[in-house]
């Protein structure tokens, strides 16, 4: 295969600039969610990736559980751990999917973004502030404007 000989060149030639893994090259100034997904794609390109798209599913609905559970310990630190296993196992899950999660996240952010400033702009023009508001009638609100930008 084209990619695996690739691969297999790139790699000797890493190998012939001092570096021990596969991944020192991977900046450590990257934001979290680029490294990660950089550290992913690598190890699978190294081999590492022996899971399967369901497989990974059910790596990511336990790492969800194990996040849930952690959240009713109370410790901070459990809970970090947790939060950061479970990104990254999304982050590992949407790669293999052929998705990259930077780019996803940023239009997931950017609609989220519009559709909050239309519910505030829906409530300032009511006379009201956003805060004022009961929450069940935000969550209409919400809801209707979800549903605009669908």
């Amino acid at each position: 295969d084209v990619v695996q000989n690739w691969h297999k060149i790139k790699q000797s030639e890493k190998n012939n600039t001092g570096k021990d893994s596969v991944l020192d090259s991977v900046p450590d100034k990257l934001p979290a969610l680029m490294r990660a997904y950089m550290i992913a794609d690598r190890t699978s390109k190294a081999g590492i990736d022996q899971y399967s798209t369901s497989h990974l599913m059910e790596d990511l609905e336990a790492k969800l559980e194990e996040l849930k559970s952690s959240l009713s310990s109370q410790d901070k630190k459990m809970i970090d751990r947790q939060c950061g296993d479970f990104l990254f196992t999304v982050v590992n899950f949407v790669r293999s999917g052929g998705i990259h999660p930077e780019p996803s996240l940023a239009g997931n952010v950017k609609d989220f973004e519009v559709r909050f400033k239309r519910v505030e702009k829906q409530i300032a023009d009511s006379g009201r502030k956003l805060e004022d508001v009961p929450q069940p009638e935000k969550d209409r609100i919400w809801e209707k404007s979800k549903e605009e930008s669908a």
